[in-house]
């Protein structure tokens, strides 16, 4: 039998208001003042209520409790060391618990809580299955392992109001996150820590793709007992459940928590590097992942040291006139290099990289110049903005998408969740399972949001 993977992905919904940006980016993103905006929770808080029941057979509420917290401790207690070797805090969030919800959220009434209308933010425990299976049928009981959406923005358009995450503990009466109970249930929190960063609005990070492929050849995190080689420079963000590691935050999770939301630490201690990308006929070419690296430093540092961000990723659909991009956290004083690289193919449609559910392809990794010519660039000092020469990519096979052909805008998808796909390698990733909900209005980028 072929193993299964744990993954991490978007799914479709009927109706849906705006979506995001992957890698290293915001998971959504509006337009103000022509510019484009990460959207952040209002007052840099999410308030959440708590579901009552237990979160498996075999684990209680007050122990997911503590779980939750002390996952959503870690989006806000992120700090990064400065060009001093001083820890900065860098990130302005904070979650308020507000009390368990007046009901046992199962599969009879779970409806009321997924939905815009429920007027509050939900942490649910799935914890027989139910709503899981509900949602994307019986084989999925226990298979789907969490899911997780911002479902509301403030009349501005500018800032989350409400959202949910919902959890399966039928999966830890399995041995499908690993054989040993102490270890699935690391995995578990894990997913936890992963949803809640799509609650504060993160997407999916690709950074240290090659390490992450080595990890996912070596079968499922059961088969590997929750560990590979190199694990822990695999992002919380990355797309795919692989290693407990993931239950630390990366530089690159780090970093993109922290632009959106900043103390003033973060942003008097470092630098940002930007450019953007084109096509050969001199077309914005969305869609292109672009990572920072430190250099001259050996490969441990250049993985440990690193983030990414989506071409265009910050405006809306495949097509259009922004095709930049921003690698914010860059040390003064260090060098570091600027590469390109197609997002990964196994990621794709409603579980892949905005801003294109079809992103360029056909194209090799390669190197971006500064603009100086140089391979590797480097700021002065904190708070300056390094610009780096336009990168032309002559995609071949039709991969490009300056005349909207390719990825184009479409109707799909605003929920993150973390599931069992098919076959390794399969790139099956789950891409309805709320198409049966008419009433769950997930915020899409390429469509409006729904306001208070």
């Amino acid at each position: 039998m072929k193993a299964r993977k744990v993954t991490m992905s978007v799914f479709a919904v009927l109706v849906f208001l705006a979506k995001l940006a992957f890698a290293g980016g915001p998971f959504h993103v509006t337009t103000h003042s022509g510019e484009g905006v990460a959207l952040r929770w209002q007052n840099n808080i999410v308030e959440w209520y708590l579901d009552p029941g237990p979160v498996s057979s075999a684990i209680d509420n007050s122990t997911g409790k503590q779980w939750v917290e002390e996952q959503f401790g870690k989006w806000e207690g992120v700090q990064i060391n400065n060009s001093s070797g001083n820890a900065i805090s860098t990130t302005n969030l904070q979650n308020l618990y507000k009390g368990n919800l007046d009901h046992d959220v199962d599969g009879s009434n779970y409806e009321d809580y997924i939905n815009y209308k429920a007027g509050i933010t939900a942490i649910i425990f799935d914890h027989n299955g139910d709503i899981t299976a509900d949602l994307m049928g019986e084989s999925n009981r226990k298979n789907v392992v969490g899911l997780s959406a911002p479902l509301i923005a403030d009349p501005t358009g500018l800032y989350i109001t409400k959202g949910f995450a919902l959890f399966n503990g039928a999966v830890l009466a399995t041995e499908v996150l690993a054989k040993d109970k102490e270890i699935a249930n690391k995995l578990f929190q894990v997913t936890i820590l992963h949803e809640i960063g799509h609650l504060i609005n993160l997407d999916h990070s690709q950074v240290n793709e090659s390490v992450a492929a080595l990890c996912s050849a070596g079968g499922s995190t059961s088969d590997r007992n929750g560990s590979c080689d190199g694990s822990q420079y695999i992002p919380t963000m990355y797309p795919e459940l692989l290693a407990i590691t993931q239950g630390e935050l990366s530089r690159d999770d780090k970093v993109s928590v922290s632009w959106i939301y900043p103390t003033s630490g973060f942003n008097e201690n470092f630098c940002t590097i930007t450019g953007a990308v084109y096509d050969a006929e001199g077309n914005p070419l969305k869609g292109v992942n672009v990572i920072a690296s430190r250099s001259g430093e050996g490969d441990g540092m250049a993985s440990l040291d690193s983030r990414s961000f989506v071409s265009g990723a910050m405006q809306s659909g495949c097509t259009g006139s922004d095709s930049k991009y921003y690698l914010y956290g860059i040390l003064p004083g260090k060098k570091y290099e600027v590469t390109y690289e197609p997002l990964n193919s196994n990621y794709s449609g409603s579980s892949g990289f905005e801003p294109c559910s079809s992103p360029p392809s056909g194209f090799d990794a390669g190197i971006i110049k500064s603009s100086n010519g140089s391979d590797t660039v480097s700021c002065s000092e904190a708070g300056k903005i390094i610009e780096m020469a336009s990168q032309t990519i002559d995609v071949q096979g039709g991969g490009g998408n300056a005349d909207g052909a390719a990825g184009g805008d479409s109707a799909s998808s605003g929920g993150c969740g973390i599931g069992v796909a098919g076959a390794a390698g399969s790139g099956t990733f789950f891409v309805s399972i709320f198409m049966a909900i008419s009433s769950a209005v997930i915020l899409r980028r390429r469509r409006k949001f729904h306001s208070q």
